[in-house]
């Protein structure tokens, strides 16, 4: 994703997680109270996705666990979203590109992605 920050788009950069990458300030952000325009910007979040998420979170507060049962890319996603049982730090700027590189899971997805490891 091309952006003011990024002028060059990067291939080995998923565009969601180039766009993450920018907006680092912005995150973790609580996927218990995130609206859906928010949950909709991370990588592996689709319309169904979230859909699925508004609707348990009715229920109760979802954890980890409840996440990973979604199928969700927990690798990429753990930086980025908190839940009930998980609090990631936050992220600082830097003004090296290579933040990318710091964070794993900035790559495309893989079809067969393995499960979910807590």
């Amino acid at each position: 994703m091309v952006s003011e920050l990024r002028p060059l788009k990067d291939r080995r950069i998923a565009p969601k997680f180039a766009w993450l990458l920018d907006h680092r300030r912005q995150f973790p952000i609580d996927v218990n109270t995130a609206p859906p325009e928010v949950l909709l910007r991370l990588p592996g979040m689709g319309p169904r996705t979230v859909e699925h998420i508004l609707r348990a979170r009715r229920q109760r507060a979802l954890a980890a666990a409840d996440l990973c049962r979604l199928r969700l890319p927990w690798q990429q996603l753990r930086y980025f979203i908190a839940a009930s049982d998980h609090r990631p730090p936050r992220m600082v700027d830097r003004a090296s590109e290579s933040v990318a590189a710091d964070v794993p899971g900035g790559r495309q997805l893989d079809l067969f992605e393995p499960p979910c490891p807590l």
